[in-house]
């Protein structure tokens, strides 16, 4: 008789997955604007609302939602304004265009013959997101002036974001609205650039390895400004201190040099090993950040506890599927928010019995969970954190779930050689910020190098870059342009120059970004759509696909709301590991080069860091691209 299937979950939270959450009517908003050229409805979500109930509500998809709206990759937040494009049966919004700032603009094209004057009043509403979330290090002065709002107006809005007077990272703020006024907008003759002035045909390597310590600079505003960390210039830069004090004109390096990691295959079982599926009862524990104490100043985590609980939401949704297909599971589920949560349960031994280990979700305090499991031979995963690969060294049963950003980079750089006869543009930030990335892409490209034009490049108003770009463009050759920058105002700039040149049918343009791309604001979405963007993602939802239709349609079922980015995760881990143990036993590993399960995300493609004595990292990611016809494909 065949065993029948059980579930047992031991959990230390509220049952939370039993609250059901009332599904709220959508009153369709009729206020409508236009963004960076795009005419959008500005919707205020209201509780209970959901993305399916809004995209029925406005005619539009799921995936126009959230390519419209990237910050919703943690779900939808009671309160905030969301874009809705407007469909091109409704009539259109009055012509709009943003305000010229000192560090970016929109460029349109040029002029008709019949003539628009270089300067013209139009009245505009610039955008302004009604929340922020707060991020480690920001001040209220850093964000006042991000969005122009005197600082006691958002003290006296969110006196709750404020403990002892101190603002708490991962908090909302409530940001007033902007009121209308009158600008003067400049025709594209005078965008903001900067390129090297009277050097325009000379392209430039980026030797900014090194930093000079200057009077009175610290060490978290150099580490911001070249996009490092404090603890990675105190081990890079030992000398530079002096009872702990850093000294000015220490000469500090900015970055460790580049090397080529090494990933090794695993090894195919045996031709004829019979598979081992797993008999027994399984016993996993699931370790999330889910409950934060509401006075505590201390946590600099900056994920919200509702993302965690999308992720576990989707987890039990795998297992319910599994269910059916016999898996017998036990399943412990505990808050690991705090170190000391961690430390009780090590202290407690709850975790030496577990067959697979799912979480911490911080590399922190990952790193004394996973020693636990070296030590009693438990795999155990890490979901998201990407900084865990330095833990899989000496490990071999950690299994990293982000792949490294060595193997995305090298997807995309891949794609860029893969264009024969192309004309490569390399662009960067000519102040050293991203010195990292460059150097990685020069890396990557090897002798492609000695063909790559390099511009270094610099918003800075009044001064434009776009005859020294049309210099570097050829007109019979695919023209390829690597921005090897996270800094919004030059992708902008960069891009709204090179969408001019889409209208004169005279060059071939494809642009290459990275994934921070995703989540720029000021970039208009028809250049990056015009301009064929192509940048490679960890995860990537195909909205199209029947099985990611199906997970949506019975996880609303279930939860009554659409799942977030973090539900198809948790579905996707769960998914993967507990059908490999269910078929091949607990030493899974031996047989994956032949274990191929159906996610709803990118698969998986373990293979070893370095050699089998340490852990395994997946190597696989999604290279994408932005359509003309505004959608996002994966190729």
């Amino acid at each position: 008789m065949k065993k029948s299937s059980k579930i047992i979950c031991t959990l230390l939270l509220a049952a939370f997955c039993a609250v059901s959450h009332a599904q709220v009517p959508v009153q369709k908003s009729t206020e409508k604007t236009r963004i960076n050229g795009k005419v959008y409805y500005i919707h205020v979500v209201q509780k209970g609302q959901t993305l399916y109930s809004l995209s029925k509500a406005y005619g539009v998809t799921i995936e126009q939602l959230t390519e419209n709206n990237p910050d919703l990759s943690g779900g939808l937040k009671e309160g905030q304004s969301i874009r809705i494009p407007v469909s091109a049966s409704d009539p259109p919004a009055p012509s709009v265009r943003p305000a010229a700032t000192a560090s970016r603009q929109e460029v349109t094209p040029p002029a008709p013959a019949s003539g628009t004057p270089a300067e013209e009043p139009v009245a505009v509403k610039p955008e302004r997101p009604a929340y922020h979330l707060v991020k480690p290090g920001e001040t209220l002065s850093d964000i006042a002036g991000k969005y122009e709002v005197p600082a006691a107006t958002l003290q006296q809005l969110n006196p709750d974001a404020f403990f002892k007077g101190k603002l708490q990272p991962g908090t909302l703020l409530q940001i007033p609205p902007t009121t209308e006024k009158k600008v003067t907008v400049a025709m594209p003759d005078t965008v903001s650039a900067r390129s090297d002035t009277g050097m325009q045909e000379e392209f430039y390597e980026d030797t900014s390895l090194y930093h000079t310590v200057q009077p009175h600079e610290t060490l978290w505003g150099i580490a911001k400004r070249y996009h490092t960390t404090v603890q990675e210039l105190r081990r890079l830069n030992s000398n530079a201190f002096v009872n702990e004090e850093l000294q000015t004109g220490a000469v500090l390096q900015l970055h460790t040099l580049v090397e080529t990691p090494v990933y090794q295959d695993l090894k195919a079982a045996p031709a004829g090993l019979p598979e081992q599926p797993f008999r027994g009862t399984v016993k996993a524990a699931l370790l999330l950040p889910l409950l934060r104490d509401m006075d505590d100043s201390l946590t600099t985590r900056s994920k919200s506890p509702e993302n965690f609980f999308s992720f576990y939401e989707g987890a039990l949704l795998a297992i319910e599927n599994l269910k059916r297909e016999g898996l017998s599971l036990e399943l412990s589920v505990y808050d690991s928010f705090y170190d000391k949560d961690v430390e009780a349960l090590l202290q407690q031994g709850v975790l030496q019995q577990q067959d697979i280990i799912i979480g911490p979700v911080y590399a922190d305090n990952f790193k004394p969970v996973a020693q636990l499991a070296k030590e009693h031979r438990i795999k155990i995963v890490s979901p998201l954190d990407p900084h865990t690969e330095a833990l899989t060294v000496g490990n071999p049963y950690v299994w990293q779930i982000s792949p490294p950003a060595y193997c995305r980079q090298k997807k995309l750089i891949d794609h860029v050689l893969a264009q024969k006869q192309a004309n490569i543009i390399m662009v960067y930030h000519e102040d050293g910020r991203d010195t990292l990335l460059v150097q990685e892409y020069k890396h990557l490209l090897g002798a492609g190098m000695d063909s790559v034009k390099m511009l270094a490049h610099q918003v800075v108003r009044g001064v434009a870059v776009r005859d020294t770009l049309e210099k570097l463009l050829v007109e019979d050759k695919m023209n390829c342009v690597l921005v090897a920058s996270h800094d919004d105002a030059l992708v902008s700039d960069i891009a709204a120059n090179l969408y001019l040149f889409t209208f004169r049918n005279r060059y071939n343009i494809t642009l290459y970004g990275t994934e921070r791309w995703r989540n720029f604001e000021t970039v208009d979405i028809k250049y990056l759509h015009t301009l064929n963007l192509h940048l490679v993602a960890p995860f990537f939802i195909d909205y199209s696909a029947e099985q990611v239709q199906k997970f949506v349609t019975e996880f609303y079922e279930k939860y009554k709301t659409d799942p977030s980015q973090y539900a198809f995760q948790g579905y996707d881990m769960f998914n993967y590991f507990l059908r490999a143990i269910m078929r091949y036993g607990k030493n899974f590993e031996d047989y994956l080069p032949a274990y191929n399960p159906q996610l709803l995300q990118t698969k998986y493609r373990f293979k070893y860091n370095g050699n089998s004595a340490n852990g395994l990292v997946n190597v696989e990611s999604c290279l994408i691209r932005y359509t003309p016809g505004y959608s996002i494909e994966k190729l």
